[in-house]
């Protein structure tokens, strides 16, 4: 296993970070209820007594934070890309929709967006008779599916991951680690969204009140703006992998792809 490091697959960046989030708010609650609920009160001696523990806290943090941050990274991306886009077509009708009433293919397309991949390099690179869009037009669209082609796409990054050079490997899994933390922070948004929002009808206290309900107002916030991007965020990390992969075109052959069984994959 990797050593955890920013930029490396199943690094701190990922996974430490959205799961001590999500710990520290489980903290929260814990101490909310403490407050509130005369049954918890017991947990506000433990919490006083771990509090005076710098030593236990940190390894609480380690031991449990990295665990939960596990947890969250098992969760599919599809749930934060599918809402994203059902985000842009219910809000952003015009700018998802084409000039027939239709739906442009990067609101409805599935993961990994070949369609569409084929559009952004038709409208920012070249026609359809250069040698990008030939080789796209072969090795991409033809592997094109109605519930999306995650196969495929883990298949092109495992040969680029074992056979790219070094630059290659690391814009690689700095993509998918940018991807997977934003992807964390979703659920660990969202779970704490609902932890807190749990404990406002035991309170009492007004004072606890609005400081619960601007925190509920900050992780809304942070929601927002994931699912308003996350389509985009995904769609970027398949333009990461077609480059090198057209620069590696040889590896990618209809034939040798055919010939080979290697069922290697990169979990997305």
């Amino acid at each position: 296993m990797d050593v955890p490091a920013i930029g490396k697959t199943r690094g701190i960046f990922e996974i430490f970070v959205p799961g001590v989030f999500l710990l520290i708010n489980i903290t929260v609650v814990l101490y909310l209820l403490s407050q509130t609920v005369n049954s918890f009160e017991f947990l506000d001696k433990w919490l006083r007594y771990i509090a005076g523990q710098p030593s236990l806290i940190l390894i609480i943090l380690i031991c449990f934070g990295y665990l939960i941050g596990m947890i969250l990274r098992l969760f599919m991306t599809d749930i934060p890309d599918q809402l994203s886009a059902w985000y842009h077509r219910f809000f952003h009708r015009k700018q998802s929709k084409r000039a027939d009433g239709s739906y442009k293919s990067w609101s409805i397309e599935k993961f990994p967006y070949i369609e569409y991949i084929g559009e952004l390099i038709l409208r920012d690179l070249c026609d359809n008779s250069s040698p990008i869009y030939d080789f796209y037009s072969k090795e991409w669209m033809s592997r094109k599916r109605k519930e999306g082609n995650k196969r495929f796409f883990n298949f092109c990054k495992t040969m680029l991951l074992r056979q790219g050079n070094e630059m290659t490997v690391v814009e690689l899994n700095t993509a998918e680690s940018i991807n997977r933390y934003i992807s964390g922070m979703f659920y660990s948004l969202s779970l704490s969204f609902l932890l807190i929002l749990g404990t406002i009808p035991f309170q009492s206290k007004s004072k606890l009140i609005i400081i619960s309900l601007t925190i509920l107002l900050s992780y809304l916030i942070g929601i927002w703006n994931i699912v308003s991007r996350y389509r985009f965020i995904r769609i970027k990390e398949v333009q990461t992998l077609f480059d090198p992969c057209y620069k590696n075109k040889e590896w990618f052959l209809v034939d040798s792809c055919s010939e080979s069984k290697e069922d290697i994959e990169v979990t997305t």
